[in-house]
């Protein structure tokens, strides 16, 4: 009988990998034991449970069992490739493990980025479907929500925080960034997009994003400056620093 889904397994029938990967498919040495499911981590939006068949040299054993994460690349002639990180099954198997790897894994890409400040707009940075792990107020959210959701936590954060121009509200204090002229940002989740000049989108609606601030001597806002997320490495002090000054110059 040929594997044609777990769904239509009937009891005591048996397979092996080759015939489940047969019918879901390979991505590099690991074979695909399911259909992908949605991570809910925007860097890499699509995961899958799969086997490391003939094994992976320094990483996985022989037919060891891995948890496949993909990313969508451009590929040839318009046919999908795939960006993929595996790592053992076996961390996931307590119960909210997915959860705290997102987190920590997110935490870990930004930063070891290096944004040239020209990235194009991706959906990576969308409260409104993927977790991130900034600040509490984002660390405190369920994703994927609905538009309606989206509207009503906005409504939330405005009026526990603040909302800068009618739309934004903040998610967070202000941090230092170190510089003289914009002293001063914090997390936001954007209620309206924007594009630049050239109509290339630069932030969705339900983005989060980062305000930096001018502050007068008490602390009051001067005025503020929109970056998407993408733009800047805040979690390293001088790169934080220097894109401030940068900021100010323009």
């Amino acid at each position: 009988m040929k594997f044609s889904g777990w769904e239509n397994v009937k009891p005591g029938e048996e397979f092996s990998i080759d015939d489940i990967a047969a019918y879901y498919g390979v991505l590099g040495p690991y074979s695909m034991l399911e259909a992908p499911s949605l991570t809910r981590w925007g860097r890499y939006p699509f995961m899958v449970r799969a086997v490391a068949k003939d094994g992976v040299e320094s990483l996985f054993k022989p037919m060891e069992k891995v948890r496949v994460f993909m990313r969508p690349m451009p590929g040839e002639n318009g046919v999908a490739d795939y960006d993929i990180k595996a790592f053992p099954e076996e961390i996931f198997d307590k119960e909210e493990t997915l959860r705290r790897f997102i987190d920590m894994a997110e935490e870990r890409a930004i930063h070891q980025s290096d944004p040239k400040g020209d990235e194009p707009w991706t959906e990576m940075f969308s409260a409104k479907e993927y977790r991130m792990p900034y600040c509490e107020a984002l660390i405190g959210l369920e994703p994927p929500y609905s538009d309606e959701d989206m509207l009503k936590l906005y409504r939330v954060f405005a009026d526990q925080n603040a909302e800068v121009e009618r739309r934004y509200a903040m998610l967070s204090g202000l941090y230092r960034t170190g510089a003289e002229r914009f002293s001063g940002f914090c997390f936001a989740l954007a209620r309206e997009g924007m594009d630049d000049e050239a109509g290339n989108r630069l932030v969705a609606p339900w983005d989060v994003v980062l305000l930096f601030f001018e502050l007068d001597k008490d602390g009051g806002i001067l005025n503020s400056a929109t970056v998407p997320l993408r733009m800047v490495n805040f979690y390293k002090p001088d790169k934080l620093k220097a894109f401030a000054e940068k900021l100010a110059e323009g």
